[in-house]
């Protein structure tokens, strides 16, 4: 009988749609770096990815062959007729084997140590199946599975040798799962292998009409069954029952409309791959954990395949095959970054945010200072990010809290025109003093210095901050630091300050300059030893 299957060119081809992710990231973002065609070799479209032993990543492409990425450079390892790569894996034998349109085979070493494509089809199974295609690749037991949906190939390679299992007529993609063959059929549902035919599992059936995009195990007896158009559905192999509310409704309706491409799970976590909208990544519950698109930073939102690691190749990060290319997200990684306000927005439309100047902690919340503005580290789960603080605009240069007294604190900020206080009923205030620096006093914390062009002195008193100094610098002041001697230290574009404050000197100013040994430049670094507090000035020299 003829196969009736959909066709996997209309939809991986299909015009984009728009769709709304229902929450951001609330942990920040990991490091994504994007690999585009150009830089690849390849053309567009990826529709596979995996590692060797070695850790070398070998990536299927539509035009050029497998592309081989060592960490470094990027090579073309070409196929018969540069055949479209469909699937590919890394055998436990050490070689990598790969589902081609209309072929499979394996990368073997030529006497130099090149990889080169050897087809493993014989004569007699490209007369039979001119126009397979390979769309997934497993290597069980010491064989070799190029799974088609006319027929699935099993290679043996001790001795050689290529069977064939017969799919179902309406046969879509087959899957492993702890050892066993299993396939969505369109017009019976999801099958297992058994014996020499496929058969359906309990409820299988109900899969009858939808195409099946992914299959993992969550437990022994249970499977999460992806499908193309419908989302994800949890399958009990003992009695048959589909739990259709493994995620949210609204979740439910987003993957459907997204189109689920790929399933995968590793230590627990789900990853979703969707024809239009990225990467999903859910918990072990079926909960949205994050998303990944070109809002976040990927190629592009089209995804074939996404490829974890197993955990002895030593590797954390999620590959992607795209349509543009090729992202890899260290989604694992303890480290993250998080945007804060309105910078540039990069290729694919993730905002860099605005240049930060400064961040600190007041009563337990983190406060960010940029090129435009305050911003507070928000405590909602659902709105999770950085917010501008009301009534602070323009550029904020340092952030210092101050505790003139016991169970009293302050966050001050200081800008271009002013500094702005926060009390601890986040009221906001401000000072009539300008500059790049706040300076406290380590041996009096109800006193802080700030300026630009004159050095002011702010001493808390009877509820309320007093400017006690004021001392012209004829000078615009960079960085300041206060050392062991109670000498404060200003840097400016052109020399170094140092200003004796105590009431004997009549606040005496000592100016030092390249004369004295510094190296003339404009901008000096100013830094006190954590222990001694003696005065160390960073330079381009050191």
């Amino acid at each position: 009988m003829p196969h009736k299957r959909i066709s996997l060119l209309y939809i991986f081809f299909s015009l984009l749609i728009p769709f709304l992710h229902a929450q951001p990231n609330p942990y920040g973002l990991p490091r994504i770096q994007n690999y585009h065609f150009s830089e690849t070799g390849g053309g567009e479209q990826n529709w596979c990815i995996t590692q060797d032993f070695r850790g070398v990543i070998y990536v299927g492409n539509q035009n050029n062959g497998i592309l081989e990425y060592d960490g470094s450079t990027w090579r073309t390892l070409p196929t018969p007729g540069n055949a479209a790569v469909r699937s590919l894996v890394a055998g436990e034998d050490g070689l990598v084997y790969a589902g081609l349109e209309g072929d499979f085979g394996r990368l073997e070493p030529d006497s130099r140590g090149r990889l080169h494509f050897r087809s493993l089809m014989d004569s007699t199974t490209e007369s039979l199946f001119p126009d397979v295609d390979i769309w997934k690749t497993y290597f069980q037991e010491n064989k070799v599975y190029f799974c088609g949906m006319e027929a699935i190939f099993v290679f043996d390679p001790a001795t050689a040798s290529v069977s064939i299992i017969e799919t179902t007529d309406n046969a879509f993609f087959s899957f492993f799962i702890d050892q066993e063959l299993y396939l969505g059929d369109y017009g019976s549902g999801l099958m297992k292998y058994k014996g020499d035919s496929f058969t359906k599992v309990p409820g299988g059936g109900f899969f009858k009409g939808l195409s099946i995009s992914g299959l993992v195990p969550l437990d022994s007896t249970q499977l999460l069954v992806a499908t193309l158009n419908n989302g994800l559905y949890l399958l009990d192999l003992e009695d048959g029952t589909i739990d259709s509310t493994f995620v949210s409704p609204a979740l439910k309706e987003d993957l459907g409309t997204a189109m689920v491409v790929n399933l995968q799970i590793r230590s627990n976590i789900l990853y979703v791959g969707t024809l239009y909208e990225g990467l999903f990544v859910l918990d072990r519950q079926g909960s949205l954990r994050e998303v990944f698109s070109e809002r976040e930073g990927l190629i592009d939102n089209t995804m074939a395949y996404i490829y974890i690691p197993p955990p002895h190749r030593g590797s954390n990060s999620v590959w992607i095959a795209h349509w543009k290319g090729v992202s890899r997200v260290d989604i694992n990684s303890p480290f993250r970054s998080i945007s804060v306000g309105r910078g540039r927005m990069e290729v694919g439309g993730r905002n860099t945010g605005e240049l930060i100047t400064d961040i600190t902690e007041f009563q337990g919340q983190q406060y960010v200072s940029t090129m435009g503005g305050l911003q507070r580290r928000s405590d909602n789960v659902e709105r999770s990010g950085f917010r501008p603080v009301r009534g602070i605009r323009g550029a904020i240069y340092d952030l210092e809290v101050l505790k003139p007294q016991p169970g009293l604190e302050f966050l001050l900020a200081i800008g271009d025109d002013r500094t702005y206080v926060i009390d601890q009923n986040l009221e906001l205030s401000t000072l009539e003093v300008a500059g790049q620096k706040l300076l406290s006093n380590p041996d009096n914390p109800a006193l802080f210095y700030g300026g630009e062009f004159d050095l002011s002195g702010f001493l808390y008193q009877n509820g309320q901050w007093k400017e006690i100094l004021k001392v012209k610098l004829n000078r615009e002041a960079n960085q300041m630091c206060i050392d062991k001697y109670a000498f404060v230290w200003i840097s400016t574009r052109s020399d170094l300050l140092r200003l004796n404050l105590s009431e004997a000197s009549g606040s005496q100013i000592q100016r030092i300059g390249s004369d004295k040994g510094l190296p003339a430049e404009d901008y000096m670094a100013l830094f006190t030893d954590p222990e001694s507090r003696e005065l160390l000035i960073g330079t381009s020299e050191g």
